[in-house]
């Protein structure tokens, strides 16, 4: 017997659309993970942006985020990036900054 016909309960579902954002790279985040994957000779191809939507895409909206997209056998400097992010405050500032032109920052408690 099903579950809800046994509770007497009824489920009502709406789909939102587009059921994730858009996702918004983030200029200044994405030109570093370039320069390191650069730094160790790796080639870094220079294309139209790729428009997706993903659950990434909703974070996007929520602080600076890159989205990589890997050829298979590839290697993420992704540490390295995060790594570049944590100890430099001017790169954070900037970060921020450029984030702020397009989302209401709104301080933390």
């Amino acid at each position: 017997m099903n579950i809800l016909a046994s509770t007497r309960c009824k489920v009502s579902m709406v789909w939102q659309t587009p059921v994730c954002s858009d996702m918004e790279h983030n200029e200044t985040l994405a030109k570093l993970y370039q320069e390191n994957e650069e730094s160790i000779g790796k080639a870094y191809p220079n294309g139209e942006p790729c428009v997706m939507s993903t659950d990434m895409g909703d974070v996007s909206h929520v602080i600076p985020f890159i989205h990589r997209m890997y050829a298979i056998g590839a290697t993420a400097y992704d540490s390295v990036t995060a790594i570049d992010v944590l100890c430099n405050t001017d790169l954070i500032t900037k970060l921020c900054s450029d984030f702020g032109k397009t989302h209401d920052l709104k301080p933390s408690k």
